[in-house]
């Protein structure tokens, strides 16, 4: 009986000194694994994209309660994208950098003609503009994503829908998607008149108080940015696949 409670001990404790190795092991298999997920969604070769932060200047958006601005969040959600491309192997270009209109313009409609003109003469791998949805209906929450209209002057508007299915099950790990939309008759003037595929993502609603918490927060525009940014690749990977 002594013999035998000795050997358990010592079973005990050379268990317990191997805890520490087994727990180093589990940890560097779990880095390796991460990081061999994170390649899974770097472009073989490098993929431009046009990232459109939505409004600025006197065209300011929807606006929170507190002031807070939709053409802010969507500025600052586009350069956390332009700010994590290289890592992906991403070049993005942004319609704006700073609180105003782009192209100096202070005519909105005029900026919006920049936006596109821009983003033809350049023929990216995808036109990507971001916004943030309002309502008067405070209980609406969740991402949005909207196509041209099947009915419309885009000429890559099934590529455009196929891009729309590979954010959706990107972002729907962050926030729920609610829907792949697209507005009918008048369509979104500067989604019809790309000639590149092109989406409207619209992060969630300013005027939904959870929404409006999880957005704002540096840490989850971040997160917002790199699943942005993951379907773009996985879109071009898309792309290749089927030309």
């Amino acid at each position: 009986m002594l013999t035998s409670i000795q050997l358990r001990k010592a079973g005990y404790w050379s268990r317990l000194l191997a805890l520490p190795l087994i727990i180093c092991t589990t940890l560097l298999l779990l880095a390796f694994v991460s990081r061999k997920s994170a390649a899974r969604v770097v472009a073989e070769k490098p993929i431009t994209i046009v990232v459109d932060a939505g409004h600025g200047g006197k065209d300011p958006g929807v606006t929170a309660t507190d002031g807070f601005t939709e053409q802010l969040l969507c500025l600052q959600i586009a350069r956390k994208v332009e700010a994590l491309a290289p890592a992906y192997n991403v070049e993005v270009v942004l319609t704006r950098k700073d609180e105003q209109l782009p192209g100096n313009h202070t005519d909105p409609t005029e900026a919006n003609r920049w936006r596109v003109n821009l983003a033809n003469s350049l023929q990216p791998a995808l036109f990507l503009s971001i916004h943030i949805n309002g309502s008067l209906n405070t209980a609406l929450n969740g991402i949005e994503i909207y196509v041209p209209d099947q009915n419309g002057t885009n000429p890559n508007k099934v590529l455009s829908r196929e891009a729309a299915q590979i954010f959706r099950h990107q972002l729907n790990e962050l926030l729920p998607v609610t829907g792949i939309k697209q507005r009918e008759k008048k369509g979104i003037w500067v989604l019809e008149q790309s000639i590149s595929p092109a989406l409207m993502v619209e992060c969630g609603f300013i005027t939904n108080p959870a929404d409006f918490s999880y957005i704002r927060e540096d840490l989850n525009q971040e997160k917002i940015a790199r699943k942005l940014l993951e379907a773009a690749v996985l879109f071009a990977g898309h792309q290749k696949k089927t030309n």
